[in-house]
């Protein structure tokens, strides 16, 4: 390099923002990068302070620094946010030290800025993902995960507001998975929505598959249908990103919004593809672990509760109840002769007598019951608020009704009855292996009185102790 270079050509060349204060914080000098950033020339800015600059959000705390560097002769590094006139906020690593002329003199500060945005996001949205899976590994809720990934994605641009809408397992509705920035009632309005094409930019990518960017949402054909929504929640534009799972279905949508008309940038676009695909491991890992839960307290043949969600329901109605001082009722049911079903039959028709029972079962369920498989023709209703008489008249009606249910069924080969063991607890003060037993106790007296009967278990009376006998040697 030419060392007779004028100064100016060489700091113009430098992609970087640079500049030079006097004592006074009175700009003197910068490059044509920093001219261009601050959209005046370098002509209009020497004379200026950052107070007159349209740059700089907090301008009185750049002069504060500029007296720090001054006062102490030494560099200062921060990272601060700057105003773009098209590209929007920025983020820059500003590095201020103090200059000298030829003489050794304190002249002033220069400070050199440079762009580290694209770095940063890089940086927020690795600490997002990693959030994420941390989240998922820790079996989280969902919706604690789903919120984790819109924050993170909102704190990389100023502005942004995102939400992610979920797919029903049905396919026919859009439910709110997250949204925390946009306004309830827009929330309610979206959750429930049909997919389709024209059902703004969510409705529509979800039911295309394809990324919909809308930048001006009051003059699109899309948004139509929801202007007044839309207006009235002081949004502009969005962005809409399929989620897809590892088999390419859609699961949602990842939306970006703005409260201004606005473009995305490639940036913006890698941003929203990288959220919608940490969305769909969070979303398809927790349907995963949901369904190995659901596997491991459901039996497999009849598609109700096994006994191991039998117990761990029990357990816990039972304390509420004996706390509350409240009835608590069981019903231990055995299927008459389910074995010779299988003799005759064939295990395939005796499948289909339980299958069948377990849809009969939970026909007759009520909201608050508890309803099992407890193993082979085995199965129990755990009733609560029922007093002894109650569950009884109750067994009897399963009875009952079950010659009707079986008119329904004509593939059935055999149509067994039932044998019923019902026990209560007056005020739910016990044990449920206690409850278990009593009922128990109580279907061996239904079976050895014929079967195909309901009996309700009642303790025996106390023995009555003789008296003592007569000592006549006293």
């Amino acid at each position: 390099m030419d060392k007779h270079l004028p100064l100016q050509h060489v700091i113009d060349s430098i992609a970087d923002l640079i500049y030079f204060k006097d004592q006074q914080s009175t700009y003197v000098g910068c490059n044509q990068a920093f001219a261009r950033y601050a959209g005046l020339s370098i002509a209009e800015i020497v004379g200026k302070k950052d107070t007159d600059l349209p740059m700089l959000s907090n301008p009185e705390l750049f002069q504060t620094r500029d007296i720090q560097v001054m006062a102490t002769l030494a560099p200062l590094i921060t990272e601060d946010w700057l105003i773009h006139q098209t590209m929007g906020q920025r983020l820059y690593e500003i590095v201020k030290s103090p200059f000298y002329d030829d003489a050794n003199q304190l002249c002033g500060v220069i400070g050199v800025g440079r762009d580290i945005t694209n770095h940063w996001r890089i940086k927020q949205r690795d600490e997002t993902r990693q959030l994420a899976l941390a989240l998922t590994a820790s079996q989280a809720p969902l919706q604690e995960i789903l919120d984790a990934i819109v924050k993170g994605l909102e704190a990389e641009v100023s502005g942004r507001l995102c939400s992610i809408l979920l797919l029903s397992d049905d396919g026919e509705h859009l439910l709110c998975g997250s949204a925390p920035s946009l306004p309830d009632f827009y929330n309610q309005a979206v959750h429930g929505l049909s997919p389709g094409i024209g059902v703004g930019s969510c409705g529509t990518a979800v039911a295309s598959g394809k990324r919909v960017i809308v930048e001006d949402i009051l003059t699109h054909p899309y948004w139509a249908p929801f202007k007044a929504l839309v207006s009235q929640a002081g949004l502009a534009a969005c962005w809409s990103q399929p989620i897809f799972s590892s088999s390419g279905k859609v699961l949602g949508s990842f939306a970006i919004y703005h409260r201004e008309i606005t473009h995305p940038t490639l940036e913006d676009l890698t941003s929203i593809e990288q959220a919608a695909s940490i969305t769909s491991l969070a979303i398809e890992y927790h349907a995963a672990r949901l369904s190995l839960e659901r596997q491991a307290k459901t039996d497999l043949l009849t598609n109700i509760g096994n006994r191991r969600y039998f117990q761990e329901h029990a357990e816990t109605i039972l304390q509420q109840h004996a706390a509350a001082k409240q009835p608590i009722a069981l019903l231990f049911i055995d299927v008459d002769f389910f074995k010779l079903i299988n003799d005759m039959f064939g295990h395939k028709a005796g499948d289909d007598t339980l299958i069948a029972l377990g849809k009969y079962f939970t026909e007759c369920q009520r909201e608050q019951d508890v309803l099992a498989r407890m193993g082979g023709e085995e199965f129990a209703y755990l009733l609560p608020e029922t007093d002894g008489e109650t569950a009884l008249a109750f067994a009897q009606q399963l009875q009952a009704g079950l010659t009707r249910f079986y008119d329904q069924q004509p593939h059935l080969q055999a149509k067994p009855t039932l044998s019923i063991g019902v026990a209560a607890f007056s005020t739910g003060c016990g044990t449920l292996d206690q409850l278990l037993s009593r009922a128990d106790t109580a279907l061996y007296e239904a079976k050895n009185q014929g079967r195909n009967c309901s009996k309700l278990y009642l303790p025996s009376p106390p023995l009555t102790q003789p008296a003592s006998p007569t000592n006549f040697l006293q």
